[in-house]
């Protein structure tokens, strides 16, 4: 099943939520009547529907064949529509229209702070044999091969406010990933110091 940025890109469209809004088939490329879900339970992998309402066997060999797939035939399995069922358009519009008011929410505050979030987590490393996994295992939690890297870091030198002096002290700290759903893109992080001090203090998000 191909991600979100792919089909968008094939479309010439935008990720808008955890769909793709598109030009409809013969529309201007400002068009963005045509929506795609990308669905395993989907005979096709995805879900397509026209808001435009346009007919829906044209918008997927539309999408179909901008996609790089092969032109559906009769008996390759696919006969069932690939299309919104009714009682659920309504609901997908309005989570189109949510979806892209909370991207225009995104202010530049937000972006400084994704910005930093981004830089702590790139120059973290893998936990294990650290301090972070060590912490982990004081608290009788695993640390499983598919989260080490990936979801969890460790950050030696960590920026921390101190509120006592308002001055930003560097400190060793279990990092903690917050991913987009659209594109995995890193948007937040979640920090744990782990100094045999500070180990039974709360977390710091």
């Amino acid at each position: 099943m191909m991600d979100l940025r792919s089909i968008a890109l094939a479309l010439n469209g935008v990720v808008s939520g955890r769909q793709v809004l598109a030009p409809g088939p013969g529309h201007s490329p400002q068009d963005r009547s045509l929506a795609i879900r990308p669905s395993p339970e989907a005979p096709d992998g995805m879900l397509i529907h026209s808001h435009a309402g346009d007919d829906w066997l044209q918008c997927r060999e539309y999408v179909r064949s901008r996609l790089g797939l092969p032109a559906w035939r009769p008996g390759d399995g696919n006969e069932r529509q690939r299309r919104i069922p009714r009682a659920q358009i309504d609901k997908w519009d309005f989570a189109a229209v949510d979806a892209q008011a909370d991207e225009r929410r995104r202010t530049e505050d937000d972006l400084v702070r994704i910005e930093r979030a981004q830089k702590i987590w790139n120059e973290a490393i893998n936990p294990r044999g650290t301090t972070a996994e060590s912490y982990l295992r004081a608290r009788a939690l695993e640390l499983p091969e598919r989260f080490a890297g990936d979801v969890l870091r460790f950050h030696p030198r960590t920026p921390w406010r101190n509120e006592n002096t308002g001055q930003t002290d560097r400190i060793p700290c279990l990092i903690a990933a917050f991913r987009s759903l659209d594109d995995d893109e890193i948007t937040a992080i979640h920090r744990i110091r782990v100094t045999s001090r500070d180990a039974g203090r709360k977390p710091h998000a």
